[in-house]
């Protein structure tokens, strides 16, 4: 047989498997369409209309992952391949990757755009595109700040966090030391506490902070321009080099009362600034500026008066308070990656940050008598948060990596170690305990080979601390959040050990997927 002659008769058997799949696709029988697709793929492995039928059904199992993988080899395999790009926007939608969604709705709409006529397919196709494009749009709007608004009702309703823990504070102390049952009541406590310092309360929790007043981003520039002012601070007058130069030379000649207040003053309006900017306009390069040169300085700091006291020199150069302003620089690339791409920072940019702040948190030991919601806010909450991330640049590794690679799986079981690492470093009435915790099932889930034996504890776990997280946290809209993934992981749960029930799997079968991994 001649290589032309074999290559017709894979073509040929291509075609006849792909009809095949697209029988099953229609009837909803997506297991076996999608193993239909994947031998046709082996005949033809460069046919782009193979890779999006295939993704396609993974569409329709909420495998997004796969999805996404697919359908980022058809349109290089065909760039002109529009419903290959109005596909690769649907599975980015589902995964809130908005750069890549919007950018694959606009070459979708391209390629529609360059043909002469349109058919009524290609119409009703092109007004779906557009439909998508407005509605990816809207949706990256809604997450440009992480703010949120609480109703006048739920202000008073005394059930937000802080105020729960408040009125829990002092029973949970009289029960039992904090040591021998953490909650999150002792950090949500000591942010409000410190709240005076509001660089202080954003460095150890920036859930407390809220804006009651419509002008409160104008009151706020006034009150640090007339701090600023008083404390003669550099926050208007100059970066990290001005300090340098100036800070010495004002210390010899004033002392540490005039220039541990400037010095203060300018760290704190940087903090603030950064973050109040970054949450709720999403201007993560101007914050990660600023926290850059806020660290600069303390680094600085540190090592120009390494053996001046805490009360000379101020807290600001304490290694904690260093710790807190990397996480929240950390938290910055973590936001703009998210949603702007690998553009500013890279992933492995941000991986090696994450590293540094969790090994910084080990190699630096907290006083034994130390207030346990400063410990959570500076050691223990840095290191899971950290860590957290680190979770979740592997899982976006994941997605870029073949669904049929042994590469795919051992990532996603890392980044289910990391998340799992991750919630174990916050209380267990504490949303991050409980969202991580539902992060590192779905990961086991994804790669479609961990035992229900390891999954179904998970799930045990996740509804144990569930129910106390909702106590505390059940009235934010973080609540409506566990909710939804606790009933989504109870589903999961009841209907594997129903089958095992039956008769049907074991504590050694493979665990099903959840609907979807997100990011």
């Amino acid at each position: 047989m001649s290589r032309e002659q074999g290559a017709d008769i894979n073509i040929a058997e291509a075609e006849r498997l792909k009809a095949e799949g697209n029988d099953l696709y229609s009837r909803g029988q997506y297991d076996a369409a999608k193993q239909k697709f994947t031998e046709a793929i082996e005949k033809r492995p460069d046919n782009a209309i193979l890779y999006a039928n295939r993704a396609a059904v993974y569409l329709a199992k909420y495998e997004y992952l796969d999805a996404t993988w697919d359908c980022r080899k058809a349109v290089k395999l065909d760039p002109t391949y529009a419903r290959a790009w109005g596909r690769l926007a649907a599975t980015c939608h589902s995964l809130q990757a908005w750069p890549e969604c919007i950018d694959a709705w606009e070459k979708g709409l391209e390629c529609l755009s360059k043909l002469d006529t349109l058919t009524p397919v290609q119409e009703t196709m092109k007004k779906s595109f557009e439909a998508g494009l407005k509605k990816s749009k809207a949706e990256r709007c809604k997450v440009e700040t992480s703010g949120f608004a609480l109703s006048e009702d739920a202000v008073k309703s005394g059930r937000l966090p802080w105020d729960v823990a408040k009125a829990k504070y002092e029973q949970t102390i009289a029960e039992s030391p904090p040591e021998s049952k953490p909650s999150c009541i002792y950090l949500i406590h000591y942010a409000r506490e410190v709240f005076e310092y509001i660089s202080n309360a954003v460095l150890a929790d920036k859930r407390v902070f809220g804006m009651r007043l419509a002008d409160f981003e104008e009151k706020i520039q006034k009150q640090s321009t007339l701090e600023n002012g008083f404390c003669r601070g550099w926050a208007a007058s100059g970066g990290p080099a001005t300090i340098k130069k100036e800070a010495p030379e004002r210390l010899e000649a004033e002392g540490w009362g005039a220039v541990r207040p400037a010095l203060a003053v300018t760290i704190r309006i940087w903090i603030f600034t950064a973050w109040l900017r970054s949450q709720f306009a999403g201007h993560f390069d101007f914050a990660h500026e600023m926290l850059m040169n806020a660290l600069d300085v303390l680094e600085w700091g540190r090592n120009q008066w390494p053996d001046v006291s805490k009360d000379d020199r101020g807290t600001i150069f304490e290694k904690n308070f260093i710790r807190g302003v990397k996480l929240m620089l950390l938290e910055a690339m973590h936001e703009s990656i998210f949603r702007n791409g690998p553009t500013k920072f890279t992933f492995e940019e941000l991986i090696k940050y994450a590293e540094a702040i969790v090994d910084d948190a080990d190699s630096d030991p907290y006083l034994p008598n130390m207030f346990f919601g400063h410990r959570l806010a500076y050691w223990m909450y840095p290191k899971g948060i950290a860590l957290s991330i680190l979770g979740w640049a592997y899982l976006m590794e994941a997605t870029h990596s073949s669904p049929e690679g042994a590469q795919r799986t051992s990532t996603l079981r890392k980044a289910s170690q990391y998340y799992l690492l991750a919630a174990k470093n916050f209380p267990e009435d504490e949303e991050y305990h409980v969202r991580f915790l539902v992060k590192a099932l779905e990961c086991l889930c994804a790669t479609g080979t961990i035992p229900l034996r390891q999954t179904l504890p998970l799930c045990d776990a996740i509804r144990k601390a569930f129910n106390q997280a909702i106590e505390i946290w059940g009235a934010m809209p973080v609540g409506e959040r566990m909710k939804r993934d606790c009933n989504q992981v109870k589903t999961f749960e009841d209907e594997h050990r129903k089958l095992i029930s039956e008769g049907r799997c074991t504590l050694d079968s493979a665990s099903g997927r959840l609907p979807a991994v997100r990011e």
